[in-house]
């Protein structure tokens, strides 16, 4: 759980609703994908042949195996996909033949996973973040709720600009 951290610019956030009402519709969700693909894992039909950039369909987690919402990012040499958990941003390289195809039922709920970038911080270095500040921003969110407000809206590919506080 928890925001997926690229870097201080470009954190996944997952929201969660008034009285965690996403939430638990997210969970929920989660399960049910969970349940349908575990039983119809070996179904031909339902493995994806030819993907595309952008084709959503299902994939196993590495972390802990099961399976999510997934988007094709990037199709690379000798049927390696890149591949991105829509619903927590986390992003992979799987075989094609680690690829299902989802279920029309599966699409109805958003993408729950939303880059954003951490306002009123730019790094030190003019290369961009290092992986020390990447890695301490993802330890102090991890499994954490956190309150986020928004400082600059979304421009073009810009990420829109938030603060996130913990709550208290």
């Amino acid at each position: 759980g928890g925001p997926d951290v690229r870097s201080p610019s470009c954190v996944y956030v997952q929201l969660i609703g008034e009285r965690g009402a996403y939430a638990k519709y997210i969970s929920k969700l989660m399960e049910e994908v969970e349940s349908v693909y575990s039983a119809r894992a070996n179904e031909a039909g339902l493995k994806v042949l030819v993907p595309r950039v952008g084709m959503a369909c299902i994939a196993r987690f590495s972390g802990n195996n099961k399976f999510y919402r997934a988007k094709v990012s990037a199709v690379k040499k000798e049927g390696i996909v890149e591949i991105q958990f829509v619903d927590f941003g986390n992003v992979e390289e799987k075989s094609v033949s680690e690829l299902w195809k989802i279920l029309d039922k599966f699409l109805t709920l958003p993408v729950m996973a939303t880059p954003v970038s951490l306002a009123e911080i730019i790094p030190v270095e003019r290369t961009g973040w290092d992986e020390k500040a990447t890695l301490m921003l993802s330890d102090m969110t991890r499994c954490k709720e956190l309150a986020m407000f928004i400082e600059e809206e979304e421009v073009g590919e810009k990420h829109c600009k938030v603060l996130l506080y913990e709550r208290l």
